[in-house]
């Protein structure tokens, strides 16, 4: 049971109204001090505030003196402890103490005991996001060593296709993983699962997209800059032309790269990723999230692109419609029945309970893919 004010703390109480230390407190003192609190509380008030400005001085009147239970304007000081008592006020400091053990309990705890409770709560979600960037690491490196080792892309492209197939390796599974995590019917279905959801909190599905959608913007930037300022470059030089001609079967310019399909279609993708990134930005969220919401759908030609980006099959037949293919058959099936849905009437019912609060009571339909309950 919580402790009630202590004298100490009552004397304070009444300190601070009777601040002329006249020895009782005066009515209108402690109406101002009622005032002040309330406005701390609730600066802008409602109409069942008693503060509000619609609301009749009686009111406030009336109430504050059923709590002083007196009718007089000066109430000596030991009188209205009395009262302060007899309203059995938890006492602050109750809880200071208690935040105050906590701390020190956990002060004194051992660093390996500190290490077991967090791996504990978050050493699942620790090992997911390893594993995510291991995977990254791991297809990141197999194409650093596979063009590193292969004489014919190093001497016809240069250093630029090292970076451009780099980048392309950690892009295999980090678009895999950003398209996925899109998908609210994965998240929904994978919450059946206990381990699972213990391994991979889906409550942060969001802060993970943004994740991963930056990571892959950083290269598929650096794969970009690794094919317009280098393997472009290089591959486009005559003394180049032997080595390109033997892989390609035709000379090639800068300007033919770029006309490419895997190079037009590789500019449109990342503008559209760029523009996807611009209006996701908090500033256009908070201006416009029908804006937002419309700049994500961007998201299917620009897959398109990428699918057909490496359709040429130049250095190696295409892999990344593979890594595509199911999470985003997924989200499009998902967002077509979506926006059928929208069109479907459902009963509904709305209620306006005050000026900020509506309620809204909405029959859940019949059947549905997931169960769930609302």
């Amino acid at each position: 049971m919580p402790q009630s004010l202590s004298d100490e703390e009552i004397q304070e109480f009444i300190k601070s109204i009777d601040y002329n230390n006249y020895g009782y407190i005066e009515y209108k003192d402690v109406e101002r001090k009622l005032d002040d609190v309330a406005n701390e509380i609730e600066p802008v008030p409602k109409e069942h505030h008693l503060h509000h400005h619609e609301r009749k001085a009686n009111d406030r009147h009336a109430f504050l003196r059923a709590v002083l239970g007196t009718d007089q304007d000066l109430i000596p000081n030991d009188d209205f402890a009395t009262k302060v008592r007899k309203w059995n006020i938890p006492s602050l400091r109750q809880e200071h103490q208690k935040d105050t053990e906590a701390s020190d309990f956990l002060k004194h705890l051992s660093w390996s005991r500190k290490l077991r409770s967090w791996w504990s709560v978050k050493g699942p979600q620790v090992c997911f996001l390893g594993l995510v960037v291991t995977v990254q690491l791991a297809f990141g490196v197999w194409q650093l060593v596979k063009y590193l080792t292969t004489p014919p892309f190093t001497a016809g492209w240069g250093w630029g296709v090292v970076v451009a197939k780099t980048s392309a390796g950690v892009l295999y599974p980090t678009m895999f993983s950003l398209v996925l995590s899109m998908s609210r019917w994965f998240a929904t279905f994978a919450r059946q699962f206990y381990h699972l959801s213990q391994f991979i909190d889906w409550d942060r599905s969001q802060s993970f997209h943004i994740k991963m959608s930056l990571v892959a913007m950083v290269f598929a930037t650096l794969h970009a800059v690794g094919h317009l300022t280098g393997s472009f470059v290089f591959g486009s030089t005559a003394s180049r032309q032997d080595v390109v001609m033997s892989v390609l079967g035709q000379e090639m310019s800068y300007g033919d790269f770029v006309a490419s399909r895997p190079g037009w279609t590789g500019i449109t993708a990342l503008a559209c990723f760029y523009l996807i990134g611009l209006f996701s930005m908090p500033p256009v969220r908070q201006w416009s999230y029908e804006v937002f919401q419309l700049a994500h759908l961007l998201i299917f030609p620009m897959i398109v692109m990428l699918i057909v980006h490496g359709t040429r099959g130049i250095f190696h037949p295409p892999m990344l419609g593979y890594f595509l293919a199911f999470p985003t058959l997924l989200v499009l099936v998902e967002r077509v029945r979506r926006m059928f849905l929208g069109f479907k009437k459902i009963p509904a019912r709305l209620v306006v309970l005050d000026e900020e609060t509506v309620e809204i009571t909405i029959s859940i339909p019949k059947t549905h893919w997931f169960p769930y309950e609302a």
